[in-house]
Order: structure tokens, then sequence, then C-alpha cells
């Protein structure tokens, strides 16, 4: 039996790389839609940080029923997982300067100091986490 796979992988050497690159895209495409699965789950959540400090009021209620939520990228947009690996943030806590008149501490993340940024809204690993316990998930890459 050995012997007749190791014939055949010989012999057809491009059928073999055609059914390994079948393979391939067919687990791409299931870690695809899992990565998916998670960002919509995570984008249900609303801005964490808001969530956190509890800022909340019916304007942003509204305008996050409607998905306004952008996604932050904690590991770069091309690393494994780097599409689980997001921040559900208001357009203030990513990367729009604030209005007049707002919190002084309310400051994207993009734009500004992260260090700073993380000081008063947690660390972006602590806030990954925070948002996984919360749709109740395990981090795939862990």
């Amino acid at each position: 039996n050995q012997y007749r796979l190791f014939w055949f992988l010989n012999a057809f050497p491009l059928l073999t790389l055609l059914a390994l690159s079948i393979l391939n895209r067919i687990e791409k495409a299931s870690k695809a839609a899992e990565e998916k699965r998670l960002e919509t789950k995570i984008a249900d959540i609303g801005c964490i940080c808001c969530l956190n400090k509890g800022w909340y009021n019916s304007a942003m209620q509204a305008s996050e029923a409607q998905r306004i939520i952008s996604m932050h990228h904690v590991a770069g947009r091309t690393q494994k997982w780097a599409h689980a690996k997001q921040l559900p943030l208001c357009e203030f806590h990513h990367q729009t300067p604030a209005p007049a008149g707002a919190p002084s501490d309310l400051f994207p993340l993009h734009g500004g100091s992260i260090s700073a940024w993380e000081k008063i809204n947690g660390t972006q690993e602590e806030l990954l986490k925070q948002v996984y316990l919360l749709i109740s998930e395990d981090r795939p890459w862990v």
C-alpha cells in the first residue's frame, strides 16, 4: 500500500501538487469562515472602551445598532488569525479625533500615543481577552 502511494506521488507530481493546493484552499476557506464568524460576534459587543467606561448613551446605542463599529486589528492584517485578533472600537477610540467638549481621556489609538491610550483603556491584549470572555469563545490562536 505504501509502495503504491509512493509510486503515485512520483508518477504524477502535478496531480499531487494540485491535490495539495486544493486541500490548502479548503483549509484556508474554513479558517476564513471561522474568523468571519468571530469578527461578527466581536462587532456585536460595540465599543469595548465605551462599554468599560459606562459611556453609552442613546445616540451611541442607536449608531452601534447599525453596526457603526471600527474593528482594530491588534496584530496587523497578515499574521495568522489576524482577523480574529480584533477589538471593536468606536471611531473616537480607533482613529477619529474626539469632538470638542469630549472627555480628555477620549482620544484615538491611531494618531496618538499608543502607550497613553493603553494606560487609560487597558492594553490591547487585556481588552482582547475581555472581548473573548464577553462572546464566550476560546481564542483560537492560544
